[in-house]
């Protein structure tokens, strides 16, 4: 064989044609859209989110429970919602946990909501003896995150929901 021939045979692969790159390009445009659809960052940051929720919901548990083992078995009593993670100045379940009224710290620091604007915000009620209680948050993806004093935590449809999931009507 003649060393000019199997040179030539070779030096003809001059690269990749206009065509087949745009072809190329497009199938991968495709792929990516279709795995930025799967993907959906704005979904993935809501359930960040609410998996945030539900880990502060968890501390906030664990404070309570210290709490009711050490005051007889009962709940801080709030008959009626209020926040978990409210201002200093407020009357606030925080309070009760935290050295801000005259107590024992059971939670170092009150979490806040992620987003911490209406709806989301984590609420808290007992009843009036303060035997039993719900902790509840709105997720973004979902309806209410509860914990409750008899034991129970999961997702509920709405407050009402909440309310006789945790043994507070109904």
């Amino acid at each position: 064989m003649d060393k000019n021939t199997s040179l030539n045979k070779y030096s003809r692969w001059q690269g990749f044609s206009m065509v087949e790159l745009l072809i190329a390009s497009f199938i991968l445009v495709i792929l990516m859209g279709a795995a930025m659809t799967f993907i959906n960052p704005s979904t993935q940051l809501k359930k960040a989110r609410d998996t945030k929720r539900k880990q502060h919901l968890n501390q906030y548990r664990i404070a309570l429970e210290t709490y009711s083992a050490a005051n007889n078995s009962t709940y801080p009593i709030h008959e009626t919602a209020v926040r978990a993670d409210s201002l200093p100045a407020e009357d606030d379940l925080c309070d009760d946990l935290t050295g801000r009224s005259p107590q024992v710290d059971f939670i170092e620091s009150c979490p806040g909501d992620p987003l911490n604007t209406s709806p989301y915000q984590y609420s808290y009620q007992s009843d009036e003896s303060g035997y039993e209680m719900a902790l509840y948050a709105r997720l973004e993806i979902g309806n209410y995150w509860a914990v409750c004093g008899n034991g129970q935590t999961g997702e509920v449809g709405d407050l009402v929901a909440v309310l006789v999931y945790c043994s507070l009507s109904g």
